[in-house]
């Protein structure tokens, strides 16, 4: 890949965009639930009862949005607890693809790791229920 400025900057624009979209549809979505109070139903937990890992994310976003933190706890702590490293690798990924043209990789042991935390949260809740 190009490492010219004129590349930089077209990358960071398509980076912007990209973003820059995924907040409108947050946005929308945000708007459609707080309008209707209609949300996308989780299909694991529909098709087995059972809470995934991503179960009350919806709910963390619109406490956020809120500014009700322990709203936002006690909708999925999980995710409170690893989202600002997951920010931070995201960025830092996007950061060096600006620059280079090239994503980071991320380790494969944090990869794992995430993994792991993910599903033993999974677990838990389900069994503390």
């Amino acid at each position: 890949m190009e490492k010219t400025p004129a590349a930089r900057w077209a990358r960071g624009r398509a980076v912007a965009k990209k973003y820059a979209l995924l907040v409108g549809a947050g946005l929308l979505y945000f708007a459609i639930i707080t309008g209707t109070g209609w949300s996308i139903p989780c299909p694991i937990r529909a098709a087995t009862g059972f809470l995934c890992p991503g179960c009350g994310v919806t709910q963390l976003f619109l406490s956020l949005g809120r500014g009700d933190f322990s709203g936002a706890w006690a909708a999925n702590p999980a995710l409170c607890l690893a989202g600002p490293l997951l920010l931070a690798l995201i960025a830092a990924d996007e950061y060096a693809y600006i620059r280079t043209g090239r994503g980071r990789e991320w380790p494969r042991w944090l990869s794992g790791l995430l993994l792991a935390f993910f599903i033993l949260f999974a677990v838990g809740r389900n069994l503390l229920r």
